[in-house]
C-alpha cells in the first residue's frame, strides 16, 4: 500500500531532441537542395512525359542523341574548371570576381572550339545516319551557354550561396517546361524547337545569375591567366574523370543507335532520364558536401563526415532502387503504354545506378584533398572495359548488354576507389606532411 499523501506521477517518455539536428547548417542545405530538386524532378517528368507522347519512341530517340551530343560537348569544354572553381573559391571568396571573368572567357573560347570539333567529327560518332543538319547545328550552338551556366553554378557553390544555386536550377527547368508545354498546346512540337527551348532557358538563367553576382562583387576584373593555369592544374584531373564518367554513361546511346536503331535509343533515353533524376539525390549531397570538405583542414574530420554522409545516403538510395524495381505503374501513367519496355530497362540498370551513386559521394573526399593523379587511371581502365564490353554485348543483347556493362564497370570503379581511399588515409596518417596530388 502507498501512503495516502503519495501521488502517482505520470510516466513520461523522453525522446531525443531533434532540434539540434534540424539546426545543422549542413542538413538544412541538403533539405533545401532536395526540395529544389523535387521541383525540378516534377517539372522534368512533366516535360519528358509530354515530349515522349508527342514525339513517339523514334522522335524521342532523335532528341536523346541530340542531347547526348550537347552533353558530350559540354563535358569536353568544361576542362574541370567547374570543380576547380569550387575548390579555390571555397578557400578564398575574394577570387569570385576574377573567376566570373575567367568563366566567361573559357565558355566562349573553349566552347567554340568544341563546337567546331564535334561538327567535323560527328559522322564518326553517329555513323551513316547522322542528325539532320539544323538539329545538329543547334545542339552544338548551345554548348558554350551550357558551359557558362555550369561554371556560374560552381561559383555559387564555392561561396556556398546555395539559395541562388537552387533557384537557378528551378528557373532553368521552369522556363524550358513552360515553353515546351506552350508549343505542345499549339500542336507544333518538334525535336528542333524542343532543343531550341533548352537554349532559351539556359540564356535566361545566365542573365539572372550575372545580375546576382553583380550585387556581391565590386565590378568585373580582367581575366587572369595565372588563375586559369592554377585552375587547370587542379581541374584537369577532375576533368578527365568527369569526361570518362560521361563516356561510360553515354556511349551506350551510340552503340544502341548503330546496332538497334532510334526506337531502342528512345526507350533507353527515357530510362536514362529517370536514372538521371534519381541520381540527383547523390548530386545534391555531393554538391553540398564538397565545398564543406574543401574548407575543412583536418583529414580525419573530412573522412568521418564523408563516411557518415555515404552511409545514410546509401540507405536512401537502396530504398529508392527497391521502389523503382517493384513499381512500374508510374512509367505507364506518365509516358504511356508504348513506353512499357522502359521499366525492365530500369530494373537492369539499377545495380549500376546504386554503385554509381555511392561512389559519387565518396569521390568528394578525394577531390577535397587535391585529387591524386593516379586515380585518373581508374576511370581510363573503366572506360576501356566499357568500350570492349559494350561493343561486344550491346549488338547481341541490346539494352541487357548495356546493363551488364554498367554493373561490371561501376563495380570495378567502386572497388578501386575504396582501395585508393584506404591507401590515401593510411599514407596521410603515417606522414601528415605528405601530399597526395
Amino acid at each position: 500500500m502507498l501512503p495516502e499523501n503519495t501521488k502517482t506521477q505520470p510516466i513520461r517518455l523522453k525522446f531525443p531532441r531533434l532540434s539540434p539536428l534540424f539546426r545543422s547548417d549542413f542538413l538544412q542545405k541538403i533539405i533545401a537542395g532536395l526540395g529544389s530538386r523535387a521541383i525540378v524532378i516534377v517539372l522534368g517528368f512533366t516535360t519528358a512525359a509530354f515530349v515522349a507522347r508527342q514525339l513517339g519512341p523514334e522522335g524521342r530517340g532523335l532528341l536523346g542523341v541530340a542531347n547526348t551530343i550537347t552533353a558530350l560537348g559540354v563535358q569536353l569544354g568544361l576542362l574541370g574548371f567547374n570543380r576547380a572553381n569550387i575548390f579555390h573559391v571555397s578557400k578564398n571568396s575574394s577570387l569570385l570576381s576574377v573567376m566570373i571573368t575567367n568563366s566567361l572567357l573559357i565558355s566562349c573560347l573553349v566552347g567554340g572550339l568544341v563546337m567546331l570539333l564535334l561538327f567535323f567529327f560527328h559522322h564518326t560518332l553517329l555513323g551513316i545516319e547522322p542528325l539532320p543538319l539544323p538539329l545538329l547545328t543547334l545542339s552544338l550552338a548551345i554548348i558554350p551557354f551550357n558551359i557558362c551556366f555550369l561554371l556560374f553554378q560552381s561559383l555559387l557553390s564555392g561561396v556556398q550561396n546555395f539559395k541562388h544555386h537552387n533557384l537557378n536550377e528551378i528557373l532553368l527547368k521552369s522556363v524550358s517546361t513552360f515553353l515546351i508545354l506552350t508549343i505542345i498546346s499549339m500542336g507544333t512540337l518538334t525535336v528542333l524547337n524542343a532543343t531550341l527551348f533548352q537554349g532559351v532557358a539556359i540564356t535566361a538563367c545566365l542573365v539572372w545569375t550575372f545580375r546576382t553576382f553583380s550585387k556581391s562583387i565590386n565590378g568585373i576584373k580582367a581575366p587572369s591567366l595565372f588563375h586559369i593555369k592554377n585552375n587547370f592544374f587542379y581541374g584537369g584531373k577532375s576533368y578527365l574523370v568527369s569526361f570518362f564518367t560521361l563516356g561510360i554513361k553515354r556511349v551506350d546511346v551510340f552503340f544502341l543507335q548503330r546496332s538497334q536503331g532510334f526506337e531502342q535509343v528512345g526507350y533507353f533515353s527515357v530510362a536514362l532520364s529517370i536514372i538521371d533524376i534519381l541520381f540527383l539525390f547523390s548530386i545534391v549531397i555531393a554538391a553540398i558536401l564538397y565545398p564543406k570538405l574543401c574548407a575543412e583542414s583536418d583529414i580525419r574530420k573530412k573522412w568521418e563526415l564523408t563516411k557518415k554522409t555515404a552511409l545514410y545516403s546509401t540507405i536512401i538510395i537502396l530504398f529508392t532502387a527497391l521502389v523503382v524495381m517493384l513499381w512500374s505503374t508510374p512509367i505507364l501513367w506518365i509516358f504511356g503504354v508504348q513506353f512499357a519496355p522502359v521499366h525492365m530497362i530500369l530494373v537492369y540498370l539499377l545495380p549500376g545506378f546504386i554503385l554509381l551513386s555511392i561512389q559519387h559521394i565518396m569521390l568528394q573526399f578525394i577531390a577535397s584533398i587535391g585529387f591524386p593523379r593516379r586515380l585518373v587511371f581508374i576511370w581510363v581502365i573503366a572506360l576501356g572495359i566499357k568500350l570492349v564490353a559494350g561493343s561486344g554485348l550491346i549488338p547481341q543483347m541490346g539494352v541487357k548488354g548495356v546493363a551488364i556493362s554498367w554493373t561490371v564497370v561501376y563495380l570495378f570503379i567502386f572497388i578501386s576507389l575504396s582501395i585508393s581511399i584506404k591507401s590515401i588515409i593510411k599514407k596521410l596518417k603515417n606522414n601528415p606532411e605528405s601530399k597526395t596530388s
